[in-house]
């Protein structure tokens, strides 16, 4: 096929370009300086050399001026604006006007699209915000439409946060991190929706070699707290992440609106439209891409981590259906201190479901919950108040399902309160014991 890109040599589009050769594709950029094969446009001045594009099979659009590259006067916003919906919709309205028009169209957009939406779970079907970013993107996509409604197949992909050592938010995070000044921006609770530069570009080919239309939110299906985020990546590099971010330095340098839409803004997305598509992610974990980006293998095994394994005669459907139910919480406890459920909601737990247990240790008290990683029949894990995580994998075997249960502490806001209380050293027994409590639920779910 012959890929068109604007934006080819910026910091997704380069890296398309070498997976679109790698997979047997063409691509030409789409430039306002051509060269030798390229094709060249002028969109501040409305000209393309539309006779270039009537060979092509597909047209990616990622040109656009950068959101954070100046503080944001009225200026510096219709600048931004401009860039996007001026470019697009030439592009767009070319598209529709040739006599031979590419299968697909590709047009860059954000999950800025659904302004700052605290713990919500956002999809392509959630609406947009109510932010000067989302009257961007929604601008952006709507100027895609010439093309959808010539019959051209569009997709607007909603970019994360792209991951990368040499480009990106996270090149120029790397720095303070690897000095040991690195740490949480704000109260830390704000969601982050990320994506590995390979996993973004490979995204963009499964678009343009499946039949996928209309808004794509392009992102891991597993977005992390900025808490998260900054103990995973100072766990990565080995550094401490202890001290809070100041937030007024690059205030007083970008300004607060700036500052409050890209730092501090909270978008928790959830990757429907690839998922349902068949896309397989490279990454689907914040730890394990950032040691894939930044080139730190793996460790051996986590010093605030703990595992107990268990093979269980049942399906890993009858087990998830079991760890998705609340009410079973306290059957499978094997540690005693679970006295029920408190909450009334019959439906099964998914991806941001909160609930609440009842909990004895030496006095009664409720513990809250939250579900943060969730995959039907693969896996699940919830956070307790203190940000320590149970997760839960499933894994098909001989004869029934591998279920690993583990206890990650790595992410609480005060591991060195887990580790003085004992419990790394005290769980392996009773996880043990809850694993065999679960084997007894989902062999004989009538008992």
């Amino acid at each position: 096929m012959k890929v068109v890109i604007s934006g080819a040599n910026g910091f997704i589009g380069t890296a398309l370009q070498a997976e679109l050769e790698r997979r047997g594709h063409t691509s030409v950029a789409l430039t306002r300086s051509p060269g030798p094969g390229d094709i060249g446009w002028d969109p501040v001045a409305g000209r393309i050399d539309s006779a270039s594009l009537e060979d092509a099979d597909a047209v990616v659009h990622l040109a656009g001026e950068g959101i954070a590259d100046s503080r944001w006067t009225e200026e510096q916003k219709r600048t931004i604006l401009d860039s996007r919906t001026r470019g697009t919709t030439l592009l767009a309205e070319t598209i529709a006007g040739l006599e031979r028009r590419p299968s697909v169209f590709i047009s860059g957009s954000a999950i800025g699209y659904y302004g700052d939406r605290g713990d919500e779970v956002l999809t392509e079907e959630s609406p947009a915000g109510d932010d000067f970013l989302a009257g961007v993107c929604v601008a952006w996509e709507a100027a895609t439409r010439p093309a959808a409604d010539a019959g051209v197949r569009t997709c607007t992909i909603r970019t994360g946060i792209v991951l990368d050592a040499e480009g990106g938010a996270l090149a120029k995070q790397l720095l303070p991190f690897k000095l040991g000044v690195g740490g949480r921006l704000g109260s830390g609770d704000q969601w982050q929706s990320w994506i590995t530069l390979a996993d973004h570009v490979a995204a963009i080919c499964h678009l343009i070699e499946t039949d996928v239309s209309g808004p794509v939110n392009v992102v891991a299906p597993n977005p992390v707290t900025n808490h998260e985020f900054t103990a995973t990546l100072g766990r990565v590099l080995g550094r401490p992440t202890l001290l809070p971010i100041p937030t007024f330095a690059p205030a007083l340098l970008y300004g607060r609106e700036l500052v409050k839409s890209l730092l501090l803004v909270s978008q928790r997305v959830r990757p429907t439209v690839l998922l349902d598509s068949g896309f397989e992610f490279g990454h689907t974990h914040l730890e394990p891409a950032l040691r894939a980006v930044l080139g730190r293998p793996e460790r051996a095994s986590d010093d605030r981590m703990v595992s107990v394994t268990r093979t269980i005669a049942a399906s890993a459907t009858d087990i998830f259906a079991v760890l998705t139910d609340p009410s079973q919480h306290a059957r499978i406890d094997g540690s005693g201190s679970v006295t029920g459920s408190h909450d009334s909601d019959p439906e099964p737990l998914r991806l941001g479901s909160r609930f609440s247990m009842g909990m004895k240790i030496g006095v009664p008290y409720r513990m809250s919950n939250e579900v943060v990683e969730y995959e039907p029949d693969r896996l699940i894990a919830w956070t307790h108040f203190g940000g320590h995580r149970w997760r839960y994998q499933l894994q098909p075997v001989e004869g029934g399902t591998r279920v690993t249960e583990t206890f990650d502490w790595s992410t609480s806001k005060a591991p060195w309160f887990i580790e003085l209380l004992g419990w790394p050293r005290r769980h392996p027994p009773a996880m043990a014991a809850t694993l065999e409590r679960l084997d007894e639920v989902a062999t004989n779910p009538a008992t």
